[in-house]
């Protein structure tokens, strides 16, 4: 666990020293889901989704969006910090 907890430890530092990626990986997606499920019509399953509701079949696509934000906007940070640590 002592390894563990020193990487979850300097990762917290890292995301410290770029708290944009909080927003754009957590906070963003999140709303984005609230808000289009508080929308009643994107609730409604549709026959040319296979019975799936518009919301359900967005939900990947918001799950990508995260990962694929968190990819371009983390992966350098942490991957310069290191570089700078001679990892």
């Amino acid at each position: 666990m002592t390894g563990l907890s020193g990487l979850v430890r300097s990762e917290a530092v890292l995301l410290r020293r770029n708290p944009a990626v909080v927003l754009w990986v957590a906070v963003l997606p999140l709303v984005a889901a609230i808000v289009l499920g508080a929308i009643p019509a994107t609730r409604e399953p549709v026959k040319d989704l296979g019975g799936l509701s518009w919301f359900a079949t967005y939900q990947p696509i918001l799950l990508f969006f995260a990962v694929s934000i968190l990819a371009v906007q983390a992966l350098p940070d942490v991957l310069t910090k290191y570089r700078e640590q001679g990892f």
